[in-house]
Parts: structure tokens; sequence; C-alpha cells
């Protein structure tokens, strides 16, 4: 009887076992699926040349993306490039505890073993918690406008990049600057934008155009004609602080400590 009794108590646990890794199985597809994930790399890397070619990424620089949500720019970083140190940066908890799964799978499609460095930081409103002077790149990928303030986070960027660094933010543009009650935040006009970086010390080098996807989604899954949107891809650099303010008095510095 005993026999048959611990037999039936490894059934039970083999069974349990069994559909607690089917669950996991299928929590991790749906978290990849999400992130808009294919199996044709070259689709993949080919909807993101031209953008790639403007970040212009090179080997051994350290990049952040901040804001990454779902962390499908840093699952096709993990694809197409080597020896970056990426940044990923959220305040989400639930997009910092997937992007592992995420850029794992991404990295299944490289033809060679992976070479890069994904860091995970969790942000907050108004610090990005990264690193000071450290940063040759930094991308803000259709998060720009989700910023409730963006005077303190530009304040607190500045001093994450090293001199000569670069700033690239991707943002829908707005005929004028309007709040958008879907989503809860200022879609800017191009020139309210500029405003907030040249008044934070940024320094507009170059802008490009686009047509975008909307919101967070791959610009390799295909949406509606309609459902694209014009969108600018601007790349600034830190200005100096003029020194009769000082540092301290940077445009932006509006209580940045939470």
């Amino acid at each position: 009887m005993k026999f048959l009794f611990y037999l039936f108590l490894g059934l039970l646990l083999i069974i349990n076992l069994s559909c607690s890794s089917t669950r996991l199985a299928k929590k991790k597809e749906s978290i990849v699926n999400n992130s808009g994930f294919i199996l044709h790399a070259d689709s993949m890397l080919k909807s993101m040349e031209q953008e790639f070619k403007v970040y212009d990424l090179q080997p051994n620089e350290v990049i952040a993306d901040i804001g990454f949500a779902t962390g499908w720019l840093e699952g096709v970083l993990m694809i197409n490039y080597d020896s970056l140190t990426i940044y990923a940066q959220e305040i989400n908890g639930y997009s910092l505890r997937t992007l592992n799964v995420v850029s794992d799978k991404y990295s299944e499609l490289r033809t060679t073993p992976n070479t890069n460095e994904l860091v995970l930081v969790k942000g907050r409103k108004k610090k990005t918690n990264l690193p000071r002077y450290v940063f040759d790149k930094i991308i803000i990928r259709q998060t720009f406008h989700h910023f409730s303030h963006p005077d303190a986070m530009l304040a607190d960027i500045w001093e994450t990049m090293k001199p000569g660094a670069e700033l690239f933010i991707y943002e829908p543009i707005a005929a004028k600057t309007y709040y958008d009650k879907k989503v809860g935040c200022l879609n800017y006009s191009r020139s309210d934008l500029l405003k907030i970086f040249e008044n934070s010390n940024f320094q507009l080098t170059r802008e490009y155009g686009f047509m975008g996807t909307p919101g967070n989604v791959p610009p390799w899954l295909k949406v509606p004609p309609e459902a694209l949107r014009p969108v600018k891809l601007y790349v600034f650099k830190k200005s100096a602080i003029p020194e009769s303010r000082g540092a301290n008095s940077r445009p932006g510095m509006d209580g940045a400590s939470e």
C-alpha cells in the first residue's frame, strides 16, 4: 500500500510540474508575442534600417533606451549589433521583469554569439537613475511625451551624457501642442518641443522625418495605412552650462529628487 501511495504522490508531482512548465512556457510566449517578435530577422532589420543609420551605433559604445516598454528595440539591437553596453530604463515594473525573456528570444536569431551587455534600470518620474557621464548615445523613442516632468528628466539626462554624446528623440509630430485624453499626456508641436530642449541646454544638430507606426508598435508589423503618422527623429547634443547660471540653477531642476 505504501508503494502505491508514494507512486500516486509521485505522479501528482510530475503532473503538477508538467502543468507549471506549460503555464510558464505560455506566459513567456505571450510576453514575446506582445513585443511584436517574428521569426524573420531580416524583416525586422529592414524596417529599422533608416532609423539605425541615424543612430550609427558603434562597437563598445554605452547607450541607453529610456522608456523601453515591451523591449522590442533591445531585442533588435541584440540581433544586429556587437559589443554594446545597453542600459534599458523603465518605470514599469512588469516591463523590467519581462525584458530578459524578450531579449533572450530575439538573441536566438543571431548567427554569432551575443557580445552585448544588457543592464536593467528602474527609473522614477523625475530621475532616470542612470549613471553619470557614461553614455555615448541615449534613445528616447515614443516616450518623451509621457514624461510628467520633462524639465527635471532632461536635467538628469544631461548629467548622464559624456561630452559630445548624442540624444535621440523619436516623437510624433503635432501641428500644435495638445493634451491627449486617451493616453493622458501632452503631444508637442515641433516649436514647443525644441524650446523645452533649448531651455534644458540641448542643441539640435539635425532632424529626420518618417512615417511611423502608432505608439510602441514595432515598425515591421503591418498596420492600416490610416494608422501611420508622421514622426520626427531629433538629434541633440548637450550644450555647455553658462558660467553665470551654474549647474544647480540649470532650467529644469524642479525638484528632481523624486
